[in-house]
């Protein structure tokens, strides 16, 4: 369960700095949509699983507050296809998002990378 390098800001009440935001001059609420893929060492083709790599997210409430469950036991495994991460997300609010990676035992040393994307579509539209 390891935190994302800016999972917690201390500069911000401890607030991810992972975030997605809806413009203050958009004209409708945003659902966003998630998905991911394996983390792979590009050296030596090892990979950690897709399953070990989760998030979770929270939406900003009245631009001061968020609620949000900040542990990974809260957390959802990503999807190679794209899943709902946040609905009705309203005009000028940001949605938060907090990454963790569980190590799988006996993983080999390596630098990893994985790519993240996210879609907005809107509320009510067609979904993910």
């Amino acid at each position: 369960d390891i935190n994302a390098s800016d999972n917690y800001y201390p500069f911000l009440d401890n607030s991810s700095l992972y975030y997605l935001s809806i413009s203050p001059d958009s004209n409708t609420k945003v659902d966003f949509c998630i998905k991911g893929n394996a983390m792979a060492d590009p050296t030596s083709g090892d990979t950690i699983p897709l399953a070990s790599y989760t998030w979770t997210r929270s939406l900003l409430i009245n631009k001061s507050n968020y609620s949000d469950p900040q542990y990974a036991s809260f957390s959802t495994s990503l999807s190679l296809a794209y899943i709902t991460a946040q609905t009705s997300v309203g005009i000028g609010n940001n949605s938060y998002f907090r990454f963790f990676l569980d190590i799988p035992v006996g993983q080999p040393p390596g630098t990893y990378n994985n790519t993240l994307n996210f879609k907005g579509v809107a509320n009510p539209g067609p979904g993910c």
